[in-house]
């Protein structure tokens, strides 16, 4: 994919900004506070018509009552235009496609594979297993409308399971059937979460094995693996089993919402052992990983958003990034940083054409 035009109206801190793209590398260079990561956050909502950091209606411009985002995207032989709008008043979201809007939004989710490295990804390690599960699920959501639809049923079951748990906690009256509804439910959408996580960790791991090699200059070595409750028995048992303890803690405890991954660096836990530029550099393979992922199921190359790419990696680390860069595996890529010596300086190592927006 590639984006030639952005336009932004009452977004965050833009009244009214147009910019278009014709190069393969896009930086925006800025003191911190001055919008560049709220652009790639415009980017962003095209990609999967939400905010990677906030809640829509905060998007809206303080001065505003409505925001406007629209991009103008190709992929060899066709061209697509995205808008995404946001009423403050009505508290009303619009995502067009071709000036069409969508009668679902999960069917848009995938037509514009996208990845994200930012500072916050430092969640996925210090974070709780939710984190890890937003981020593994965010992928298969790309390539799969049956995994996000399945993982939208399971959750809002969930929901309604766990709020009369906590109910009949309260008022110490239960009804089995009505649990055993939910139940049904959550054993339906459960059993294709779990698969389809298990299918992809199988298939991801060797490619951000294969990334971080790469970066560290293969002087160390990491792996991932999935840890889920339906590795230990069905999720028909798990429910049935827990039951008594579900209904005294007043929500459900066993099932593929508590599903984690785990990190390792040279066979010790990640988060204990690693260096920070080490958590960065795990974390910027994860990202890769991703993007060579997507890459292959969806035949397309994803745009690659970097916020504040070189921060706080050392300088063997960001040159092998670097090189990652410029092998050509990637379409377009939107990055942002503080410092514009340090951009210049890292990007003009490298072949792929860049260009250079200086926000103040």
């Amino acid at each position: 994919m590639f984006l030639s035009e952005l336009k932004i109206r009452g977004f965050k801190n833009f009244e009214d900004i147009s910019l278009r793209f014709r190069k393969k590398i896009n930086c925006f260079i800025g003191p911190n506070g001055i919008g560049k990561t709220n652009i790639l956050d415009a980017i962003y909502h095209l990609s999967f018509g939400k905010s990677l950091h906030s809640m829509t209606r905060d998007c809206v411009n303080f001065d505003k009552d409505v925001f406007f985002v629209e991009g103008s995207f190709s992929d060899r032989e066709y061209f697509e235009k995205i808008t995404c709008t946001f009423q403050r008043d009505k508290n009303k979201k619009t995502l067009l496609r071709n000036e069409k809007p969508y009668k679902k939004i999960t069917t848009h989710i995938g037509l514009i594979p996208t990845v994200v490295v930012s500072p916050i990804d430092r969640d996925l390690i210090i974070g709780s297993s939710a984190d890890r599960r937003k981020f593994i699920d965010g992928i298969i959501s790309q390539i799969s409308i049956e995994f996000l639809e399945c993982l939208i049923n399971y959750k809002r079951a969930l929901a309604q399971r766990n709020a009369y748990l906590n109910r009949t906690k309260i008022e110490g009256l239960i009804d089995r059937t009505i649990i055993e509804s939910f139940d049904q439910q959550l054993i339906r959408y459960g059993q294709t979460l779990y698969r389809k996580r298990n299918r992809f960790i199988r298939k991801f791991v060797p490619l951000f094995i294969k990334h971080y090699l790469h970066i560290c200059s293969d002087a160390e070595s990491v792996n991932i693996s999935y840890q889920s409750h339906l590795s230990e028995d069905t999720i028909e048992n798990l429910l049935v089993n827990s039951i008594d303890k579900d209904i005294i803690r007043g929500y459900t405890t066993r099932g593929v919402h508590r599903d984690d991954l785990n990190f390792y660096l040279n066979e010790k836990p990640l988060k204990k052992y690693a260096s920070q530029g080490q958590q960065k550099s795990f974390l910027a393979a994860m990202k890769f990983a991703q993007f060579e992922f997507l890459k292959e199921a969806t035949n397309k190359s994803p745009l690659l958003l970097l916020d504040d790419a070189f921060d706080r990696l050392d300088q063997s680390r960001v040159r092998q990034i670097i090189n990652l860069i410029d092998q050509n595996q990637f379409s377009q890529i939107f990055l942002t940083d503080t410092h514009i010596n340090r951009t210049e300086e890292t990007l003009g190592k490298i072949s792929a054409n860049y260009e250079i927006f200086q926000l103040d």
